[in-house]
């Protein structure tokens, strides 16, 4: 076993080779640095993202009722003002919703059976579609990635609510880019005294507390959760687009590295163009759990912890027989 193998393995390298002629100094080393940079990653690293993701979305939350909506009441019609506070309320919901659902929900360990091929590490069945995650400890049916701003993989059990996690998200940060678009212009781009925020009649019990912080508070508040919006808007932006065609093809991001989908593989336009192919509604369907008279609107536009379609060893066999992925 090379220092690759080591890392790969982690503790379990350590564990099983520590005290024993078979393992040199620099295996030893690279052991104790895997168990170590597994320690970082998951307890320190991890943690400290999950609670970053919270703190920053909550904090956009409260700037963007605070202070957006209410700026914005002063140039829009009641109904559009009234409709932009339902629709962010339920964008609110559901990104907590399924941010929550993504990293406390298990990936998705595969049944345990003796059958082959048996994974070296979990000593479990692993199935083409299943690979080990060093970092998690554990075999994850349908990996996408091991994601450290959810502080665990991405896989089976709880990609459906990764991928609606970022999609909530990217349409968030999208109407508040669009919709404050005013109260960025006006209070930190091109500052006009009368038409800033702490200098126009805005009849709301928090302002005069606002307000007492200063101008240059309001503008670099405004200026801070717009610019942060613009940013997660084009990164989760992208990586939901990104998502959105790896399902559509009927793969994951882990196996689309490894090539492990040859039988798959396509010109780019069929690569780009996934709503072409014949199956692509039934790899929607299974992916987003639509079986048993579940439906779009009250499974997947609101908040539901349904199943995924693939059995999992923490499903205690309540689960459809149908494949997440055509894969």
């Amino acid at each position: 076993m090379d220092s690759l193998d080591a890392f790969l393995s982690g503790p379990d390298y350590v564990l099983n080779n520590r005290g024993s002629g078979k393992c040199p100094r620099l295996r030893v080393f690279m052991g104790y640095f895997v168990l170590f940079l597994e320690f970082f990653v998951r307890s320190l690293l991890g943690r400290f993202l999950v609670f970053a993701v919270y703190s920053l979305v909550s904090f956009v939350v409260i700037v963007a009722f605070t202070i957006l909506l209410p700026y914005e009441s002063l140039w829009l019609p009641r109904i559009v003002v009234w409709i932009l506070v339902i629709f962010a309320i339920y964008l609110v919901i559901n990104i907590f919703y399924h941010y929550r659902k993504a990293s406390t929900t298990p990936s998705g360990r595969p049944l345990r059976s003796n059958e082959p091929p048996i994974c070296s590490r979990c000593r479990n069945h692993k199935s083409v579609n299943t690979h080990h995650c060093s970092m998690c400890g554990e075999c994850v049916v349908n990996m996408d990635h091991h994601c450290v701003w959810i502080n665990r993989c991405v896989g089976a059990g709880n990609h459906r609510h990764f991928l609606q996690f970022v999609g909530f998200l990217t349409i968030g940060c999208l109407v508040f880019c669009v919709a404050g678009y005013s109260t960025f212009y006006n209070n930190y781009w091109r500052p006009v005294e009368k038409q800033m925020f702490c200098h126009i009649n805005l009849d709301y019990f928090w302002v005069p507390s606002l307000c007492t912080m200063g101008d240059d508070f309001i503008s670099a508040t405004v200026f801070f959760t717009y610019c942060l919006s613009v940013i997660i808007f084009l990164l989760v932006g992208g990586l939901f687009v990104w998502n959105l065609l790896l399902i559509s093809n009927g793969q994951t991001y882990i196996g689309f590295l490894k090539g492990d989908y040859s039988h798959l593989k396509r010109s780019t336009t069929e690569f780009l163009t996934p709503w072409r192919r014949s199956d692509f509604r039934e790899v929607w369907i299974d992916f987003l759990g639509l079986r048993r008279g579940r439906t779009f609107w009250r499974h997947i536009a609101l908040p539901s912890s349904h199943r995924p379609t693939v059995p999992l060893r923490w499903d205690d066999g309540k689960f459809d027989a149908e494949p997440l992925l055509d894969v």
